[in-house]
């Protein structure tokens, strides 16, 4: 369970994907930490500030981005910051209208889930 190493590779092959073609890159930074925000191996693993800051530092490369705002929400979700995770669901939650898309019951269970911390 080495999980510094795993997450050290997976972003090294992203910032070099990331050189390449920013926008195209967003998606192997957003697994990672996706991985990290919902995959139980990862519950003490230590890697949630690594991954927020991560995405954090990102996530204006695409303006438009819904996948980076989910992601963030869950990270905040799952490190209990009630305003950060209400802040990037309500910003998918407008983004997603702004394009005639009205939220799932995916992002809405995730927005309670956020309201309830």
């Amino acid at each position: 369970k080495q999980y510094d190493k795993w997450f050290d590779f997976n972003k090294k092959e992203a910032d070099e994907a990331f050189a390449k073609n920013q926008k195209e890159a967003l998606g192997g930074y957003i697994n990672t930490a996706y991985s990290i925000a919902v995959n139980p191996d990862f519950e003490k693993a230590g890697l949630d500030d690594k991954a927020i800051a991560m995405i954090e530092n990102i996530k204006d490369v695409d303006p438009e981005s819904l996948a980076v705002n989910y992601c963030l929400a869950s990270l905040y979700l799952k490190t209990r910051n009630k305003a950060k995770g209400l802040e990037n669901i309500d910003t998918y939650i407008k983004k997603a209208s702004a394009k005639g898309d009205e939220p799932n019951e995916r992002v809405l269970a995730l927005k309670t889930k956020i309201e309830s911390l």
